[in-house]
C-alpha cells in the first residue's frame, strides 16, 4: 500500500505548484498533457485551469492557450 500514499502525496504536490491556463478560444478544447497524461477540458471561453507544472511547456505551444499564472 505504500505506493498509493507516494502517488497521493505526488498529486498533492503537483496541484500545490500548479500553473494556471486561461482559454480564449470560441468552442470547448480538451488537451492531453504529454508528462502527466492529465486531460485538460476547457469547456467555453476565459476558462482557467490548474495545469500540472510539467505539462505547461507542451500547453504553451497550443493555439488559445495562454499561461495565466503560477499557483
Amino acid at each position: 500500500m505504500a505506493c498509493c500514499g507516494k502517488k497521493r502525496e505526488e498529486a498533492q504536490v503537483a496541484a500545490s505548484s500548479a500553473v494556471l491556463f486561461q482559454y480564449t478560444g470560441r468552442s470547448a478544447l480538451t488537451v492531453a498533457g504529454p508528462i502527466s497524461g492529465r486531460r485538460y477540458h476547457f469547456p467555453r471561453t476565459d476558462a482557467t485551469l490548474p495545469v500540472d507544472p510539467r505539462d505547461a511547456a507542451a500547453l504553451s505551444g497550443v493555439p488559445h492557450l495562454r499561461r495565466v499564472r503560477s499557483n
